[in-house]
């Protein structure tokens, strides 16, 4: 999912866009993907709900023919519940970069984008990752 946007705004680093902040329920601020594969124990303890939200944020990039210019671990919250982790927040480069965005227009091209982005982002995690096996088990069944 994306938070919502509100617009952007200049600060003293320079323009800057301005989205929800995500909350886990418990009111504090979400963690990052990452946090939850630094730790293999983290991953097991979440998994299914892991692997469900992965699948579930890949599955809204393609439906919505969201394009990002790159999917990082550390730009992915993952919104906590108490039955776990209810969804996945891509909070930073979704915008296309291409000079002319043909993928922008024609759904056939942005999926195609969509897929090669979510394949390189699987094959970061796994060599960011490599010792994490639960992880390896995680994207080889989905």
């Amino acid at each position: 999912m994306i938070p919502r946007y509100y617009g952007d705004i200049e600060t003293s680093l320079g323009r800057g866009s301005v989205f929800d902040l995500i909350f886990d329920e418990d009111c504090s601020v979400s963690k990052s993907l990452e946090y939850y594969l630094s730790s293999e124990r983290r991953t097991e303890q979440y998994y299914e709900c892991l692997a469900h939200s992965l699948v579930a944020l890949k599955n809204y990039l393609l439906q919505n023919r969201i394009i990002t210019m790159n999917i990082k671990h550390y730009n992915i919250l993952c919104q906590k519940m108490t039955s776990g982790i209810a969804r996945l927040f891509l909070i930073d480069n979704v915008y296309n970069s291409e000079f002319i965005p043909v993928s922008t227009y024609l759904g056939f091209f942005a999926k195609r984008k969509i897929s090669r982005k979510w394949q390189r982002f699987e094959h970061s995690l796994l060599n960011l990752y490599r010792n994490n096996k639960v992880l390896y088990r995680m994207l080889n069944h989905s």
